[in-house]
């Protein structure tokens, strides 16, 4: 029912971004075909944004962002891709029409689940974007939120996703993504308070750079 909606209330929207994705394709070549396979590979299971974050864990002044961003992915994929997907069922655009399958050949994009609605990508990239930069304090940090974009866009381009699937994707990616944020600031804040714990102080302020110093001694 709510796919339906979807299909025909944004159907003029969603076909005009699919128009000027395939005309990017087809005048930008294999230079924007790879560029927007790889962007979109690295958001295959959340893997990338996993690797940052645990990176981000070992170290006490990042382990904070490493854990937020963590709960954010964690949050994004539980109510998209648990939840949401599986209620709306909304099919692959692909398997709409025979002009959408051409142009999803044509960039040559992998096969996915069968749901479309919201996506997924997009949905646990803003979360984890938006988590990061609640809790981080670089001042370049809002930037991240081109990494989501470009994310969304290439879920676009290569004809797995309709732009509404995106859009609703980074709705639920915010919403998560504040979620994330105040878990992760109840978790510390309790944290804190049994500091005096020898294993909760050692989650609190270890750090791999003193592991290595200790070596170095």
């Amino acid at each position: 029912m709510v796919a339906n909606w979807l299909n025909t209330v944004f159907f003029g929207f969603d076909k005009a971004m699919f128009e000027f994705s395939h005309l990017l394709a087809v005048k930008g070549g294999k230079f924007t075909v790879g560029f927007f396979s790889f962007i979109s590979m690295l958001g295959e299971e959340g893997w990338f944004l996993i690797v940052l974050s645990a990176i981000a864990l070992l170290f006490k002044n990042t382990r904070k962002v490493g854990l937020v961003m963590l709960i954010g992915l964690l949050f994004g994929t539980l109510i998209n891709n648990m939840v949401i997907k599986k209620l709306v069922s909304r099919p692959r655009p692909y398997t709409a029409n025979s002009e959408y399958f051409s142009w999803y050949e044509f960039v040559g994009a992998p096969h996915t689940g069968k749901n479309s609605f919201p996506s997924g990508h997009s949905a646990c990239t803003m979360s984890a974007v938006v988590a990061f930069i609640l809790m981080s304090k670089n001042k370049y940090r809002f930037f991240a939120f081109l990494y989501a974009l470009i994310m969304g866009f290439s879920r676009i381009f290569l004809i797995v996703h309709y732009t509404t699937d995106v859009l609703a994707g980074f709705v639920v990616g915010a919403i998560t993504g504040v979620g994330a944020y105040f878990a992760v600031k109840g978790i510390f804040a309790l944290l804190e308070k049994h500091k005096d714990k020898n294993w909760i102080n050692w989650i609190l302020n270890c750090d791999i750079k003193n592991l290595f110093k200790k070596k170095e001694n």
